[in-house]
Formats: C-alpha cells, sequence, structure tokens
C-alpha cells in the first residue's frame, strides 16, 4: 500500500493508505493511527482515522506539513507487514421487525426471502467496524451479505429511534442518537451505542467485530437529557432572564474524540475567547458565553467582573450603553443584556474565574448535538469558579480588539478534493462573490451564489473522511457549504478550506454579508497563523 498526502488547510493533513473501504487497508489506518498518537511531535494535536485515510490536526505555528510527512512516513515504514486486528467482539441485543424494523418486510420482498431469512443472514455475520462518525457513536458496519443488499431510501426520515440497526447497501449502521437518516430499519436495540456521561462514551469503536443477537422483545432505552442547569461548579453569578437566540458555554474545544464522532467543539471565535479571558486575568481558554446574534439577558446574583469581545450586539448594562474590550465591575442587581447584532454575528462573555459549567469529555464546550449540554434556558443559574491570581488588565488598544465583520475574503488552500471539479469550477470559486444565508451555524454555512462545476469523469462524492473547521465541501447542487466546529466526518468533495488564522472572523460574519476567496500557499497561510499568534502573545505579555 502507497502512503499519499493531501493538504486539508493549513491546520491538518490527510494521509490516505488507499481508496477503497478494505479491512486490510483499514486495519492499517487504525494501526498507524495508534502508532502516531504513542509517539507524538510538538506540534500535533490529535489524530483520527477513517476508511483509508486518516487526519492529523496540527498547529500550524509550532510544525509544518514537511515535517508531519517525514514522521508519518518513518512510522508508517515501521508498521509490520502482517499485522492483525486485535479489535473486540461486541454483541448487541437486537429486535427484529415490528415497530423496531419497520423496513424489515420491505427487505424481505426486495431480496425475495422471508423476514425470518433475513434476520438469520443479517445475525449469522461478524460486522467489521471500519470508522465511528457521521454523528457521535454511529458505527459504520461493513461485511454485510449482498443478498439483502439495498441502496439508501430515496426520502430518508427526519426521525430515526436512539438505537435503531439500519443497512444501506451492504453496510450496518447504529443510529446512536436517532434524527434523520435514509437507511433501512431492520431493528432496534436496547442497548445505548453512545452516551456522553460514560466513560468512553462509545460502546463500539473502530477495530471491533459486532455481531447481531436476536432478541424477542426489549425496553429500549434512551438517551438521558441533557440539562444544562445541573452540574455547575462555583459561586452563582448570573441569572438568565432571557437566553437570547443562542448562547452556549464555549471554552478552547475538546480534543482527542473525533475518532468516535465527537466533533471540537470549543469557541468559533478563539480569538475574542482569549482576549476576553485575558482582561480578566483567567486562562485563554477559561470557559465563557458565545453569543449570536441576539445576546442574553442576564441579572447579576453577586458582585463580580466581565468583558464582553468580539462583534457589536449592543452590549449594555442597566439599559445603558456598556463599552466592549475591557474589564467591567458589575453588583448584585445589574441587568446585563444586548440589544442586537450592529456589527457582526457573535461575540463572547467572559466572568472572572471563567464559568463553571458541567465539563463532559475534558471539555466544558457545549455540543448540544452530542448531548453535551445545551443552550441556556430561562431561569438557569450561572456559576463562576474562583479566580486563578491573575490581576484583571487594561483596556484593549485598538490593533488588538476583535472587530465585527460583515463582509470578508477568506485566504484558503485549494484541495484536498480539488479533482472532482472542472477547471471552470475552480475558476468559478475563485472569481465569484457569494452570499452568507440564513442557514448558518455552529456546524457550517450555506452559501449562495454561482454554482461550481464538477469533474464529469469523477463521482461528486468521496469515500468518507475526517473534516476540520474551515472546510468547503460541495455537494451535488453546486453550491458551497464553509464547514465549522461541530462536524467530524463527510463523503462531500471539498474544493478548499479556509486558513486557520480568518477562522476567528469568519465566525463573526452576520447572515447577508458577502465573501469572496483568494488562494493562498501554505507557507502564506503559516506566516498568518504565525502573526494571529503574535497577537495572542502580546496579549499575554509573551513578546
Amino acid at each position: 500500500m502507497e502512503l499519499s498526502f493531501k493538504a486539508q488547510g493549513d491546520a491538518a493533513l490527510l494521509a490516505y493508505l488507499g481508496y477503497e473501504i478494505d479491512v486490510k487497508v483499514n486495519t492499517r489506518v487504525r494501526a498507524l493511527a495508534h502508532r502516531l498518537m504513542d509517539n507524538p511531535i510538538p506540534g500535533v494535536l490529535e489524530v483520527a482515522g477513517s476508511y483509508a485515510c486518516l487526519q492529523i490536526n496540527l498547529d500550524p505555528t509550532v510544525c509544518g506539513h514537511g515535517r508531519l510527512k517525514d514522521w508519518v512516513r518513518a512510522e508508517y515504514d515501521s508498521l509490520p507487514d502482517d499485522l492483525e486486528d486485535q479489535g473486540r467482539l461486541v454483541e448487541i441485543p437486537v429486535v427484529y421487525g415490528g415497530e423496531a424494523g419497520p423496513d424489515l418486510d420491505a427487505v424481505a420482498r426486495a431480496a425475495g426471502m422471508t423476514s425470518q431469512e433475513v434476520i438469520q443472514r443479517h445475525s449469522s455475520r461478524d460486522y467489521p467496524c471500519y470508522v465511528v462518525g457521521f454523528t457521535p457513536g454511529f458505527p459504520y458496519l461493513g461485511g454485510g451479505d449482498p443478498a439483502i443488499s439495498l441502496p439508501r431510501l430515496e426520502s430518508p426520515r427526519m426521525n430515526v429511534p436512539v438505537g435503531s440497526v439500519a443497512i444501506a447497501f451492504t453496510q450496518t449502521g447504529i443510529y446512536s442518537l436517532g434524527g434523520p437518516g435514509g437507511w433501512h430499519l431492520l431493528g432496534r436495540t436496547p442497548e445505548l451505542i453512545y452516551d456522553p456521561g460514560r466513560e468512553p462514551p462509545n460502546l463500539i469503536s473502530a477495530g471491533d467485530r459486532v455481531r447481531f443477537v436476536p432478541i424477542d422483545e426489549a425496553k429500549f432505552s434512551e438517551l438521558p437529557t441533557s440539562d444544562p442547569s445541573q452540574g455547575w461548579q462555583g459561586e452563582e453569578v448570573f441569572k438568565v432572564k432571557h437566553p437570547g437566540a443562542f448562547t452556549t458555554v464555549q471554552d478552547k474545544g475538546r480534543w482527542g474524540y473525533q475518532n468516535i464522532g465527537v466533533p471540537l467543539s470549543g469557541a468559533l471565535d478563539q480569538y475574542s475567547l482569549a482576549a476576553a479571558n485575558y482582561l480578566l486575568g483567567n486562562p485563554q481558554g477559561a470557559a465563557a458565553l458565545e453569543m449570536t446574534i441576539l445576546g442574553p439577558k442576564l441579572e447579576a446574583l453577586t458582585g463580580s467582573t466581565i468583558a464582553v469581545c468580539g462583534a457589536d450586539l449592543a452590549f449594555m448594562i442597566n439599559n445603558k450603553p456598556a463599552p466592549q474590550n475591557q474589564a467591567l465591575p458589575v453588583s448584585a442587581g445589574d441587568q446585563i443584556s444586548f440589544g442586537g447584532p450592529r456589527g457582526g454575528a457573535r461575540a463572547i462573555l467572559a466572568v472572572r474565574g471563567g464559568f463553571g459549567a458541567p465539563r463532559f469529555m475534558g471539555s466544558r464546550s457545549v455540543y448540544a448535538l452530542g448531548r453535551a449540554g445545551g443552550p441556556l434556558r430561562p431561569g438557569m443559574r450561572l456559576s463562576a469558579l474562583p479566580p486563578e491570581g491573575g490581576a484583571c488588565r487594561v483596556p484593549l488598544a485598538g490593533n488588538l480588539a476583535p472587530q465585527g465583520v460583515r463582509d470578508l475574503t477568506l485566504r484558503v488552500i485549494l484541495g484536498p478534493n480539488e479533482e472532482h471539479f472542472s477547471s471552470r469550477g475552480i475558476e468559478t470559486f475563485f472569481g465569484s462573490e457569494y452570499t452568507i444565508t440564513q442557514e448558518a451555524d455552529r456546524r457550517g454555512i450555506r452559501l449562495e451564489g454561482p454554482r461550481l462545476d464538477f469533474n464529469p469523469d469523477l463521482p461528486n462524492s468521496i469515500l468518507s473522511e475526517p473534516q476540520t473547521p474551515g472546510v468547503v465541501q460541495v455537494p451535488n447542487g453546486g453550491l458551497p457549504i464553509i464547514l465549522l466546529k461541530e462536524q467530524s466526518m463527510g463523503g462531500y468533495a471539498k474544493i478548499a478550506c479556509v486558513i486557520s488564522a480568518d477562522i476567528d472572523r469568519l465566525a463573526r460574519v452576520m447572515p447577508g454579508g458577502k465573501l469572496r476567496f483568494e488562494r493562498v500557499s501554505l507557507h502564506e497561510a503559516a506566516l498568518a497563523a504565525k502573526e494571529r499568534q503574535k497577537r495572542v502573545d502580546r496579549l499575554f505579555g509573551k513578546v
């Protein structure tokens, strides 16, 4: 197997061991991923595998792609030729048919056999788990029986029950979180395949073999409801009178869980998070409130110190305009509110000590889809941790204060799947203006504008592989989508990736704003990342 590489922006490198679904290739992918994480080099943040490739996330201010390639090649060359898969055998009980498996009879008719024969075929083999993704804990299981192979449903269901066992082509999957899905439902398991409160959260890992065991009936488990008001630490400082449009606690994000489909999360605008925490003497990544479009209304329960950085959302204290980019004392009874966006979409509200929201998988960042916390709710009481000793700082100088954004030019690295687009499609991408649509959230931003042409000699989709924030994927309709921090894997072709230094500004852009794409080199992207880091270092007195 030949090893090849593709840049996925400046902050991620894809290493390909093949381009097909194959047990031997997948075994080597996972073995290499383990080898890399066991012997990391400075600057490597995480390694996540998929079917035939793995993604190495890196800090481009510490390590470049050339150094990474040399390291990966050396570890790859040291792998033994006769790797054996040491995955566990995981038995999953399944109630087949009826309400638990509404598509069983249709699958049987299409295969020309009885429902019992379908059950027997489906439960009489072991399924290798190639990768976990799509949603947290969802296992992609290969090795299905071709006799019961069917393509995806023409129209996907909008709400698949948690634990549904389904097939598409020769793959089997388990809907660990429920939600939308287009596979054929054969049955349902009472086991929780994914539980964010469990360690580890996933029941099935890549490399495991899964065997389905038919059972007659069961009481189906439901994922525990995540109550964002529970599990806080520290002293209560605010009561939520109105939660705002979508206000969540975010910190620097969670690393180390992309291999089970849990994305990075964390503040979309990491520079504003760092700036607000700097003002308050907090650690750079302390948890704060990320506010989107319409901020919350909070009542102070005790005296504290706060700071707001990022886009201008008309910050007010006691209904009077309050300045951003500086530390401000508040007293018990004070009302903190926001009038609405005047210069961008997102801002950060930090409190001295940092918010003491509950931790999920090592981070206080809310990831609502993965049941790791949720947005603010009316009546919630928010707590702050004790300060760690740093003093509050003077207001930010103008050149260090984050600014709101409406229109911008995003610098991008071409690829990693540029060959899937025609030369005209690539010219259109770099030569056109796009509009930010209302379909913009923490998962991604849909764009409206000229459609991109695909390469007619290649499919529009790819074998699913890991994603990184800033990836620009293009579904069949030809309109780009910029992925942000709540996606971990996908199968649409990716034309480019926004460089890491521009993600902060992208986070602040308003729906309706205009943007263009500018192609830059990896070298130029690395220089931009280092310049951004210098700004952060200047905040914290490191330069």
